[in-house]
């Protein structure tokens, strides 16, 4: 028998160690948070160059959509035309920049002969509004 007393239960018997499994188990886990960290890391680094430098494959698609065919007529089932693109231009003056109305408007006059003389030269120089059509 063992004798009984505060020494005598530790010295003779040794402490349960842990499973010899534990310290590998151990180590896969940290190299798993480790491999997390670093694909976070690496995604978010990722981010701030798309951030300040913007995406590169972003501008070759607006590029090539400047250059796109025009629309396609509607037509409903019958083929009656419905819609169309039909171009339209607008001529549009700010009378603030006009330096000389009558000069302006007589030189207009001359390219868009249906244009009336005196309400052109009171829309240029009507500086109240920013732009006159």
């Amino acid at each position: 028998m063992r004798p009984l007393g505060p020494n005598s239960v530790f010295s003779h018997e040794r402490l349960p160690q842990a499973p010899l499994e534990a310290a590998p188990a151990r180590n896969r886990v940290r190299f798993l948070a480790l491999s997390i960290f670093a694909v976070l890391l690496l995604l978010a680094g990722r981010s701030v160059q798309l951030a300040f430098s913007g995406d590169p494959l972003a501008r070759s698609h607006s590029a090539s959509a400047a250059t796109s065919l025009p629309r396609a007529d509607i037509v409903d089932r019958n083929g009656v035309l419905l819609a169309t693109t039909v171009r339209a231009w607008a001529l549009t003056a700010e009378p603030a920049h006009v330096r000389n109305a009558v000069e302006t408007a007589d030189t207009l006059m001359q390219h868009f002969p249906g244009l009336e003389r005196e309400p052109l030269l009171r829309r240029l120089n009507n500086t109240d509004q920013t732009t006159v059509a």
